[in-house]
């Protein structure tokens, strides 16, 4: 706060409205929710589904949302088995189904993205030539690379250990496995997940 700042608004009236501005850190997002709504809190930001159907669904707050920001990707790390094989990175694709990730466990709220960049972003589109989630493709690639490598399919998932992260890596746990691989989940704090992924000490992770 500055007493002498000089401005004053159209009517007259001496800005700023306000004397400061507080952050309060609150990692769970329904708990910030909460504050919005108990009137502790003036400003909150959100990204969890649960959170923002529910903000888009009332009148009683002012909504501002960005869908053109960040994607949601899982990083391999082509320099370490088994993802230093093509084959194992396109079993990967075709055995991820993204709707059902976007749907069963975010409601729907995410908008799909098939390349590094989302429809509407810069250098974005969707005919990007990825593959679509086709199962049966999947399971044929695991045996092709198994059958080449001598080696199961078998890989380690990192991922943040929120109860949406957490979602995430089980339905994506169950989707991989069903297509023969071996899929080992590790939830890590976010720092020491950003320090593995950079400096390639993983095979798999949420990113």
């Amino acid at each position: 706060r500055y007493a002498d700042y000089w401005r004053r608004d159209a009517n007259g009236i001496q800005l700023p409205y306000l004397g400061g501005i507080e952050f309060k850190p609150i990692p769970d997002s329904a708990l910030r929710l909460a504050g919005l709504e108990a009137g502790d809190l003036d400003v909150v930001m959100l990204y969890s589904p649960t959170e923002v159907k529910k903000l888009r669904e009332s009148t009683q707050y002012k909504v501002v949302e960005y869908g053109d920001g960040e994607e949601d990707v899982i990083t391999l790390n082509t320099q370490k088995p088994p993802f230093d094989k093509l084959v194992a990175r396109q079993a990967m694709a075709y055995a991820t189904d993204s709707a059902a990730w976007r749907n069963d466990v975010n409601g729907g709220v995410p908008r799909p993205a098939v390349g590094p960049f989302a429809p509407g972003q810069l250098g974005g589109g969707d005919q990007t030539g990825y593959p679509a989630h086709d199962p049966a493709k999947a399971k044929e690639l695991v045996k092709q690379y198994e059958a080449e490598t001598g080696q199961p399919f078998a890989f380690s998932y990192i991922a943040t250990g929120g109860p949406l992260d957490q979602a995430e890596a089980q339905l994506l746990q169950k989707q991989w496995e069903a297509a023969g691989m071996q899929v080992q989940i590790e939830f890590k704090e976010q720092q020491a997940l950003i320090t593995q992924v950079v400096t390639g000490q993983y095979q798999a992770a949420d990113w």
